[in-house]
């Protein structure tokens, strides 16, 4: 039976589009070739998204990431709760890491066992939630939002983040690092129950959203591979299908350099360097071709045998989920 989705907030406005993503999955590539910008029907923040960034802040900077919620002091949790709540803004058109909006408690109960929470605290503003919702928002607010989820072959995307995350915090903090953290960056396990949880019930997407597209094939959610972003018919497709100018979508751009780069963070930089350093889509960066056997020795050689050996567990554990949402992914006709 699917769950009961109340309908659609009055008092938000008609309607969110969010690109759900996870790190490493190529988000800023999409936005970049969206050229939201120059888009007249949306509202774009500063950042293209990330608005839930301060709750994973939270997380790292407090030692929470990956960690049981039973085990967290009362105000760690209390301070969780604020991070969400500071969080809730709303938008129009923005890309966020799914992960970053996952409920403690579902969370906790998806890295150590079902059992492993007796008490099903809320880390959300409203107790309004299904039980295949497992974000931190009520099921009203994911009413109102057209959903995308972006998603990149593991193959590719995992060792991304792990050079970034060493570039970041040294290889002797990646080699302390926990399972539970790894897999709650890389799982998509939470892509995939949210779009159940849009696919059990009609009433869960934006009317709205849909009767404006007229595309044949069009159904939300959307899923996009980035191997695809190379294809330009399919991205203008998926412009058009999100109510963007499929005009404005852009392939080419200036790399950023000098004064433009001084706004970043260290870290900025960094999540961003190939986009920032690009002046269209890098060629070889696609999954074709790659296996687990052949990237196994390419890992040994560039991290060594532990965290390679971390690598191939960790793809492994996640690419049914990644294969799942790739056979729904969009497509051209």
């Amino acid at each position: 039976m699917a769950d009961s989705i109340p309908s659609p907030s009055p008092s938000l406005p008609r309607h969110h589009d969010i690109i759900f993503t996870l790190p490493r999955t190529s988000s800023n590539l999409l936005t970049q070739m969206l050229n939201l910008p120059a888009q007249p029907s949306v509202h774009r923040h500063v950042s293209d998204g990330y608005i839930f960034l301060p709750t994973t802040a939270y997380r790292f900077g407090n030692g929470i990431v990956g960690t049981n919620v039973n085990t967290w002091t009362d105000e760690q949790r209390d301070g969780m709760r604020e991070a969400f709540q500071s969080c809730y803004h709303a938008r129009v058109f923005i890309k966020e890491h799914v992960n970053w909006l996952v409920e403690p408690v579902r969370e906790t109960r998806f890295l150590f066992g079902e059992q492993s929470v007796a008490d099903e605290e809320q880390f959300i503003v409203t107790p309004t939630r299904s039980r295949r919702n497992e974000t931190c928002f009520p099921d009203s607010i994911l009413a109102d939002i057209a959903p995308t989820m972006l998603i990149r072959n593991p193959i590719l995307s995992l060792p991304s983040l792990l050079r970034t995350s060493i570039d970041l915090q040294g290889k002797e903090e990646e080699l302390a690092t926990s399972h539970e953290q790894w897999l709650w960056e890389a799982s998509y396990h939470w892509s995939r129950t949210l779009y159940e949880f849009y696919t059990t019930s009609a009433s869960a997407l934006p009317a709205e959203s849909l009767a404006t597209v007229d595309i044949p094939g069009i159904t939300f959610p959307i899923v996009v591979d980035a191997d695809d972003l190379s294809n330009r018919d399919l991205v203008r497709r998926y412009a058009k299908a999100v109510g963007l100018d499929e005009d404005k979508v852009r392939f080419e751009w200036e790399a950023t350099t000098g004064q433009d780069l001084e706004g970043f963070s260290r870290m900025e930089k960094r999540m961003k360097d190939t986009i920032l350093g690009s002046k269209g889509i890098v060629k070889g960066k696609t999954a074709e071709g790659l296996t687990i056997d052949t990237e196994r020795v390419k890992w040994e050689k560039e991290f060594g045998d532990v965290l390679a050996a971390r690598l191939v567990r960790l793809v492994e554990l996640v690419k049914g989920d990644y294969e799942w949402l790739w056979e729904r992914r969009l497509k051209v006709e």
